[in-house]
């Protein structure tokens, strides 16, 4: 058959019919493959904000996560990854090994290698029972940039968690404690688990909530959308093609830095000083400066002015008063850079060649930072060709790499086969109630378990049975060094 797509055509490369296509040539043709896809974000204003139950204004990117699966009879996961701009990944691994793992030592999940495998090994064992436990062939396809601050993982997380309610149909959901809705916080949850890395709900909201031509207002204390708020503004990203990685950046130490100042003043979150308003919270971390030091304090200070600038851009938005939130958003870049310093030398240089571009009216680094992109705020009816092609040369100069940049709009939330994920019943459906799970051992080493469990390929020339029973004598003979 001849091929339904160029791979190097992301217009060909994603249609239903090449996803299919390049399936069933990995996995054999059988079933119609499914597909659940999830997009990647980006956020106007409320940088770093919602692991202290801040509020933001991100909306869904129109680049999407794609995971093809076809649900198997056994408790196998397959993954090969087509992303073009890496290299081809696969990986495998048991997913009743993995459940067996996670009960002796919950660190395990995040030394799962290959890396991108955590993300989808992760909801497959959220959403099924170790004693029944279906998994999945998976095809990965992605135009979400890498690395850029896009929420990547997050997507790829969401979308495998739709997969992996799709294959485990008769799991019971059960309804949770503290009132929140289950299916979106063991989303959440799962993330944190098999980064490593502990952030908050923003990104996932985003995803999950998104609507074409509407950046999302949304609350991540009680993780819901307040609104949709219409757009006709352009974007553009600009990828500084400087790394961005949560798990090796300086990231837990802000978020740690946040929880410090909160302790000290004796409240849950940052978010009850900023609904103070801007004068008396930051009054309020005046006063403990010299308990958590100057660097501290400021990580606070940038929380409670980041909490009150988003509730300032909301307004303007409402009124489309582009100019003065491009204002804001140049004023949150200098809050990033200076008393939160997650910005770097690359996000600096295009948030300052911004300002010099004709049309360009705000722009700011986005994501976690340490790396990855700006986004700029232009007028309506700019010329975006001609703001591309400024802010590149602007940019690329004095031996910087090459940036990428790409006009992004606002898209739709996630799918399952076409369906917007939030009205499907059955994805949210639960049943009876949780008991509150008991903390994990702070005092065991991380187990090596599961570092290669999924290192090695595909075996494309034997049998599954023949795969099956090589892996169970590795795995038999990991739980006898495990046991002497």
């Amino acid at each position: 058959m001849a091929a339904l797509y160029d791979i190097n055509d992301d217009s060909t490369r994603f249609s239903e019919d090449a996803l299919v296509q390049r399936f069933e040539a990995i996995y054999g043709v059988g079933p119609k493959p499914r597909i659940a896809a999830a997009p990647g974000r980006a956020n106007v204003i409320g940088e770093h904000v919602d692991y202290q139950g801040g509020v933001a204004l991100p909306f869904a990117l129109t680049q999407r996560v794609r995971v093809v699966f076809r649900r198997r009879d056994d408790d196998r996961l397959n993954v090969v990854s087509d992303d073009a701009p890496v290299n081809e990944d696969t990986g495998y691994l048991f997913l009743k090994v993995l459940h067996k793992a996670r009960q002796e030592d919950p660190k395990v999940s995040a030394e799962i290698d290959p890396r991108f495998l955590r993300y989808i090994a992760g909801p497959f064992v959220y959403f099924s029972s170790p004693e029944d436990v279906r998994g999945a062939d998976i095809l990965v396809a992605s135009d979400v940039p890498l690395g850029a601050g896009c929420s990547s993982s997050s997507a790829l997380v969401v979308a495998s968690a739709l997969a992996a309610r799709a294959c485990n149909p008769s799991y019971e959901l059960r309804k949770r404690k503290d009132g929140r809705d289950a299916f979106f916080r063991s989303i959440v949850e799962c993330e944190w688990e098999f980064s490593g890395v502990k952030g908050g709900c923003m990104d996932h909201l985003a995803i999950v909530y998104g609507r074409p031509g509407c950046v999302v207002s949304l609350d991540c204390r009680d993780e819901k959308v307040d609104a949709h708020i219409s757009t006709d503004a352009t974007f553009v990203l600009l990828d500084t093609r400087v790394k961005h990685d949560l798990e090796n950046s300086p990231y837990t130490d802000r978020r740690l830095a946040c929880e410090r100042c909160a302790k000290e003043l004796q409240v849950a979150s940052l978010r009850e000083v900023a609904d103070e308003g801007v004068t008396k919270g930051l009054a309020m971390i005046d006063k403990i400066e010299k308990e958590v030091g100057q660097a501290t304090a400021n990580r606070g200070r940038h929380v409670v002015e980041e909490i009150c600038r988003v509730r300032r851009c909301a307004t303007l938005l409402r009124r489309g008063s582009w100019r003065d939130v491009g204002l804001i958003l140049y004023e949150a870049h200098q809050s990033l850079r200076d008393l939160f310093e997650a910005s770097c030398d690359e996000l600096d240089a295009a948030v300052d060649a911004s300002r010099s571009v004709e049309g360009i009216l705000g722009c700011r680094m986005v994501g976690g930072g340490f790396g990855g992109a700006a986004l700029a705020v232009c007028a309506p009816g700019t010329d975006v060709d001609r703001v591309v092609e400024d802010w590149r040369d602007l940019y690329h100069v004095d031996g910087r790499h090459e940036p990428r940049l790409l006009v992004v709009e606002p898209g739709a939330g996630a799918a399952l086969d076409g369906a917007p994920c939030v009205s499907i019943k059955e994805l949210w459906a639960t049943s009876g109630e949780v008991e509150e799970a008991a903390a994990p051992s702070s005092d065991r080493e991380p187990s090596d378990f599961l570092r290669s469990l999924a290192a090695r390929p595909i075996a494309k020339t034997a049998s599954d049975a023949a795969a099956m029973a090589a892996y169970e004598a590795y795995v038999d003979a990991q739980l006898a060094k495990a046991d002497s």
